[in-house]
């Protein structure tokens, strides 16, 4: 089987993980400017999803 060549998956898993926090940044909705409404369940036991809603203007 051979040795395990440990520097080699340890700089693959550093480069995957760069990796995966460059694409957050790109492609997350940026949700700061809204209300986060949890989901419901209504009187006839269906469930409403959580979404969320624009805040209003401060006057």
């Amino acid at each position: 089987m051979g040795a395990t060549p440990w520097v080699w998956l340890v700089a693959a898993a550093g480069l995957l993980f760069g990796l995966s926090l460059m694409a957050t940044a790109l492609f997350h909705v940026d949700n700061r400017g809204e209300t986060y409404v949890p989901a419901e369940v209504t009187s006839g036991g269906r469930v409403s999803p959580g979404h969320f809603d624009k805040k209003a203007p401060a006057p």
